[in-house]
């Protein structure tokens, strides 16, 4: 019997699909995530009130609910992710724009809340180069298992890739 192991082949598959095409399969990376981001929660929510099939089913609802309205939810979600990611950055610096701290806290806040609404107006550029850097990462990930190269090689390689994934899907509308 021959022992396969798919997680390479769909890691390096989703790779290339994610670094040329993931402008253009934007909607469905989006239902994809929240698809999984539903069966994820039905899991832990379900978990303390259902086992078995019926917890299957009930990830499975979950997910397909947050998946039917991800449309509508993923500008909102972009500028969260965008506005949670800004604030976290900033936050360890401790910037003092004030003297009271609690002002900074509300500043910062407000800083990454226009940055994650300046990210909705740019989702193009934005989706662009989150699907190049992950798609590359991917590649990069699991290309180790079927080619054997120096660490130099896979780390410019990985930068190599990013651009010229951003030049291919710059190209598309």
């Amino acid at each position: 019997m021959i022992n396969l192991n798919l997680t390479p082949i769909l890691g390096l598959i989703i790779g290339v699909i994610l670094l040329f095409c993931g402008y253009k399969v934007q909607k469905w990376i989006v239902i994809l995530g929240w698809f999984l981001l539903g069966y994820t929660l039905g899991g832990y929510l379900g978990a303390n009130y259902f086992d078995g099939n019926t917890l299957l089913i009930v990830q499975i609802v979950a997910g397909l609910v947050l998946a039917g309205s991800s449309w509508k939810l993923e500008k909102i979600a972009l500028c969260v992710a965008v506005a949670y990611y800004v604030y976290m950055s900033l936050l360890p610096y401790g910037f003092s724009f004030f003297a009271e701290p609690l002002y900074n806290t509300f500043t910062i806040i407000g800083i990454s809340v226009i940055i994650g609404i300046i990210a909705v107006r740019f989702i193009k550029p934005i989706l662009i180069m989150v699907t190049c850097f992950f798609g590359a990462r991917l590649i990069v990930q699991y290309l180790p298992s079927y080619v054997s190269l120096s660490d130099d090689i896979y780390k410019y390689g990985y930068y190599a890739l990013i651009i010229i994934g951003a030049i291919i899907q710059g190209k598309t509308n």
